[in-house]
């Protein structure tokens, strides 16, 4: 027991210096990336990676906001495949457009670059997460029923920046949170997924937030 208690203690005073080995660690790789960044990036895609170099207007495909990557794939920042991206082993921008850093980056230093992306990332909020994870693939990134996939399906799905407008100007936020959770049929027939088994309460609350945000105009609010 002595023994055991002894280790304990020891683990507990490591603990520490490991978390602060880790963190100084991943500030140095970061600070590396925004320098690699600097230097090899931000001619294209900005300062601050969001698109807006003073000669992105010229490129066919313009560079993209970099500072979104996760926020277009409801939060998840896809590591592997931005280093794909970057090394070249995965065309970017519909095709070559972006040169290929493969050839003069080591392993060491496109990993840090990728690092410096992962920190800079802009998180959309909870809600908006919520409906890019389960909405936008049938009702499109603004809501309007025009994803890809929309013209497949039999029933075509509403534009959800209409709700309010279609019902007197009201947003019923317990009524659309009963579609979402399958307690109400939707589309006319139960064509829309059934989300309740995979919503929190709090989650169909964030989700509905978000979906009252997206009405035009202004809804007024009823149970």
């Amino acid at each position: 027991m002595t023994r055991m208690l002894a280790a304990l203690a020891l683990v507990g005073m490591w603990l520490p210096a490991l978390t602060s080995a880790d963190s100084a660690e991943s500030a140095v790789s970061i600070v590396t990336g925004r320098e690699l960044f600097a230097r090899n990036c931000a001619a294209c895609h900005g300062e601050h990676g969001r698109g807006d170099a003073p000669i992105a207007s010229i490129f066919r495909n313009p560079p993209p906001d970099l500072t979104r990557i996760a926020a277009r794939r409801g939060g998840w920042f896809p590591e592997a495949l931005v280093t794909e991206i970057v090394d070249g082993r995965f065309a970017a921008h519909g095709g070559l457009g972006m040169p290929v850093w493969g050839g003069w980056l080591r392993p060491r230093e496109l990993a840090r670059i990728v690092d410096y992306l992962d920190a800079v990332q802009e998180q959309e909020p909870p809600g908006r997460m919520l409906y890019v994870r389960y909405c936008v693939s049938c009702h499109g990134s603004e809501g309007r029923g025009d994803a890809p996939v929309a013209s497949i399906l039999r029933e075509r799905p509403p534009d959800l920046t209409t709700l309010a407008s279609r019902d007197g100007g009201w947003f019923a936020e317990r009524r659309i949170q009963r579609i979402v959770d399958g307690r109400l049929a939707a589309h006319g027939r139960r064509e829309m997924p059934v989300w309740g088994h995979l919503l929190t309460k709090t989650e169909l609350i964030l989700l509905s937030e978000h979906l009252y945000s997206m009405q035009q105009p202004d809804p007024m609010q009823k149970p």
